[in-house]
């Protein structure tokens, strides 16, 4: 169980620190010095994490969660997919048709677009770096990258879509409450691709900083521009609040 509580803890923090710490986070030296150095350490560790997950779930670990967390169909799995990339944005959205919300409904379109946004940036950040998975028979250790030469697997996809939607979420909704729900659940898809041994400890870095700093990006745009607005309100008034 350790290493589940450790994994949230250490993607849910930083996520954290920066909505307390508002210089930090408008400084693009300190986001990009920060984000740079976690990543590091976890591609420097991705090893000797991956074998300890692996022993985990052959343990405690797997006894508590189940040979089957993050199986191919599971909720986390289908969570950091395409049901979770149509289904959630769709949620918020005819929720605030129903409630007669601008905000959900604001919060299920910045969400889409939060998600086109990244996910763009994810396929290409795969066929740059070009990295294999550590289930790959054909690949020898973590530093195994292949750059332009097929396709490749890092940051993680499943945990930069969780991540995409926790973070605008986040940004939309003023609560600790709603804050930890969402970056705990988006922690458990990526740690749950890790338990798989479908990615590397610091693919699933990777992708939970791309997803915090996109869809923050995306949700401050967008209640900026309102280059959507008409989708979210019917001009009797929009809910803008800043957080940080």
């Amino acid at each position: 169980m350790i290493p589940l509580v450790l994994f949230i803890v250490l993607m849910t923090a930083p996520a954290q620190a920066a909505e307390k710490s508002r210089g930090c986070f408008e400084s693009k030296l300190c986001i990009g010095g920060v984000t740079l150095a976690t990543i590091g350490g976890f591609v420097a560790a991705d090893e000797e994490i991956n074998r300890w997950v692996r022993n985990g779930r052959r343990g405690g670990l797997g006894d508590i969660l189940g040979q089957g967390f993050g199986d191919d169909g599971s909720i986390l799995d289908r969570l950091g997919g395409v049901t979770g990339a149509v289904g959630v944005p769709a949620l918020f959205y005819l929720g605030g048709v129903a409630a007669d919300s601008d905000r959900a409904r604001r919060t299920g379109v910045t969400t889409f677009e939060a998600i086109v946004f990244t996910g763009l940036l994810t396929q290409a950040a795969h066929y740059t770096f070009g990295r294999s998975r550590p289930d790959n028979p054909d690949t020898s250790g973590v530093r195994r990258f292949k750059p332009f030469q097929r396709e490749g697997f890092f940051p993680s996809g499943h945990t930069t879509l969780a991540f995409t939607m926790a973070a605008v979420i986040a940004e939309e909704y003023e609560s600790i409450w709603v804050d930890a729900a969402a970056y705990t659940t988006a922690s458990l898809v990526g740690f749950s691709r890790v338990y798989r041994n479908r990615h590397w400890s610091s693919d699933v870095a990777a992708g939970a900083a791309l997803g915090i700093i996109g869809g923050k990006f995306i949700s401050r745009w967008e209640r900026k521009k309102g280059l959507l607005k008409k989708l979210y309100t019917d001009g009797s008034g929009v809910f803008f609040k800043n957080k940080f």
